[in-house]
């Protein structure tokens, strides 16, 4: 009998051995650049956050700035997919503590080369600016909170430039789209922040498919 729950101790160690992999924290912030050719390039980086969120930013070898979007992330496997809608979306594989981009169809980009995304950090550098976007909403009385386009999941407002942003017409209150230029910002220790350094374009949206 006890050489039976030995074995059996043996064979739960050795099962939890191979799933260690599967089991690595997934969420933080990868980054990569890939050269299509001597004339073209693309630097991307992805945060996957624990909630099944993300934001990606993005910008060709010859923009000056990053574009945002975001949305939801899951995981199948090895395979993870982030959708934003028609905003857009990404197909990656994740294998020892990387992401390797793929096409639509879970295939690699190319034969020579892979698209790596590197784990950089935990969260998107608070010194990345990138426009994206999305809406003010109402919050409380006086309250402003940030919404991106095709994620349900409103960010709490930095209180700098709060003036300037609460001066802002209030058409960008009232449920419209806009292009945001903006960086995240931790928020003394109890999640993130958006701050929000001006409006990048003064047309509106009705909805993030327009």
């Amino acid at each position: 009998m006890k050489k039976s729950i030995g074995i059996f101790v043996v064979l739960c160690l050795c099962l939890s051995c191979i799933n260690t992999p599967l089991q690595q924290s997934v969420p933080a912030y990868y980054a990569g650049t890939y050269v299509f050719s001597q004339f073209e390039s693309m630097t991307l980086g992805v945060w996957l956050r624990a909630d099944s969120s993300f934001i990606m930013v993005k910008k060709a070898d010859n923009d000056s700035l990053f574009s945002g979007t975001a949305g939801k992330w899951n995981r199948k496997g090895d395979i993870i997919q982030l959708n934003s809608g028609n905003e857009g979306r990404l197909v990656a594989k994740y294998a020892d503590g990387q992401l390797e981009v793929m096409n639509n169809e879970g295939e690699p980009i190319s034969r020579e080369s892979k698209f790596m995304l590197a784990k950089v950090s935990g969260i998107l550098p608070d010194d990345l600016r990138f426009s994206a976007k999305a809406k003010l909403i109402s919050v409380g009385e006086n309250g402003l909170a940030f919404q991106f386009c095709n994620l349900d999941l409103p960010w709490k407002v930095s209180d700098e430039h709060a003036e300037i942003v609460h001066s802002m017409h209030k058409s960008t209150v009232s449920g419209d789209y806009f292009e945001w230029l903006i960086v995240i910002e931790p928020d003394n220790g109890s999640g993130n922040k958006v701050r929000i350094i001006s409006i990048s374009s003064q047309t509106a949206w009705d909805d993030c498919d327009q």
